[in-house]
């Protein structure tokens, strides 16, 4: 209780230390002086998160919350129309009840806290694992705007591909698509070139930071696409961690529902590794009349395991400790539904499944527009599937892939200004 107390005190002070910034931010609103625009704008968003453990002794053996309260200020600088500056600097603070879960795939947004920085640009303010506070300058880029030609140069989102759940194109600072804030990905220091001709036509290349200035630090991908009789084709390769991929992407309309469909080709550097595939398709469909959206996808890769057992072997693989996969089965199905009870709630859900488990995890949903600024939300993520066997302490024999996680449900609040 009195942790709780503590919790509840410093969360409290902050967020009053949190809306004076947001009072000034408020009044400052847009600036123009001498030829350049200014704009200062940001949100604050609240989580909290109950984890309902399993019988297990990797995992605590009560319930057990994390409370995150997270400041992103943002500045807009602009030059006329073809010169840009963004400034993004997120302040956040973290309370958990139960240390070593705080970061994972349930977590509020996606983790920023380990991926590699050119110029490091985070400061921590505490060195207490239980209470953090910490910032983070998550976007510091200058673009550069002409009629057929796009440069970005610092710290940006980068994304490859259209896939929602399983993003095979997305090699560079992937996005689970499993935490709970999907607004702003992760910046990373890259740059980035785009050149656009015809009816849809754009190349792209790009240069990013993954670690240091040596060649398997870095990652260097480029895109080419154009538009054919209503379809959007392209070609991507890359050289990411000594990988070098070839992929795929197409995306068009088959009467009322958009499809789309992408894959690569992987060859391991290492003699010891094979190459291996990974490719999904996916649909999207409006009904009554835009009130309800459908999304489904079809996911398949050849590095995944059939036995559960051997789960925990791969998640110890490279690949998956720095997030660029986050399934550790070969074929998987997902869907989602997202309807307007009213113009101010909107209910929604999804379902991610191991085919060959079989396991799964289930999401419900609610977002309540509460304000013409502030959005309330509320949501679990419950896990279907076989528990993890242990024979001895500590010794986890997996059962099935999705089985592994614990349920948890969550609450949250976000306010823009």
């Amino acid at each position: 209780m009195r942790r709780l107390f503590q919790m509840s005190q410093g969360a409290r002070a902050l967020g009053c230390i949190l809306l004076l910034c947001l009072a000034c931010a408020r009044e400052a609103g847009a600036i123009e002086e001498e030829g350049i625009d200014l704009h200062l704008a940001g949100d604050i968003k609240g989580f909290y998160f109950s984890i309902f453990p399993y019988e297990s002794s990797f995992l605590p053996d009560e319930p057990f919350g994390q409370a995150v309260l997270d400041l992103r200020l943002k500045l807009d600088a602009r030059y006329g129309s073809s010169v840009r500056v963004d400034l993004h600097h997120q302040l956040t603070t973290t309370t958990v009840s139960a240390l070593g879960l705080g970061d994972g795939l349930m977590a509020p947004a996606q983790g920023e806290r380990d991926l590699p920085q050119a110029v490091d640009l985070s400061w921590r303010a505490t060195d207490d694992p239980s209470h953090t506070i910490e910032g983070r300058m998550d976007r510091l880029a200058v673009r550069l705007r002409f009629p057929t030609f796009h440069l970005v140069a610092g710290r940006q989102a980068v994304t490859f591909g259209r896939a929602y759940f399983f993003t095979p194109l997305d090699l560079v600072a992937p996005f689970s698509p499993l935490v709970v804030d999907r607004e702003y990905k992760p910046g990373i220091d890259a740059v980035r070139a785009d050149y656009f001709f015809g009816v849809g036509g754009q190349v792209t290349a790009l240069a990013a930071y993954a670690g240091s200035w040596e060649t398997d630090g870095l990652i260097f991908a480029g895109r080419a696409g154009m538009t054919l009789a209503g379809w959007d084709l392209a070609l991507f390769s890359a050289a990411a961690h000594r990988d070098f991929v070839l992929g795929l992407e197409s995306s068009g309309a088959a009467g009322p529902v958009s499809v789309r469909a992408e894959g690569t080709l992987t060859f391991p550097s290492g003699d010891e590794d094979d190459p291996f595939v990974r490719a999904v398709a996916g649909a999207d469909h409006l009904l009554l009349a835009g009130k309800l959206q459908l999304t489904g996808e079809v996911y398949m890769q050849t590095i995944g395991v059939d036995d559960p057992a051997d789960i925990l072997e791969l998640a110890m693989t490279e690949r998956y400790l720095r997030n660029e996969l986050w399934t550790m089965g070969r074929w998987y199905t997902a869907v989602s539904a997202r309807y307007e009870l009213s113009p101010l709630i909107h209910v929604s859900g999804f379902g991610v499944i191991n085919l060959a488990d079989p396991s799964a995890l289930i999401g419900p949903g609610l977002s309540w527009s509460i304000a013409d600024s502030a959005h309330l939300v509320a949501g679990a993520y419950l896990a279907l599937g076989d528990r993890p066997e242990e024979e001895v302490p500590f010794m986890v024999e997996p059962k099935s892939e999705l089985g592994l996680y614990p349920s948890t449900a969550y609450v949250a609040i976000q306010s823009y200004f």
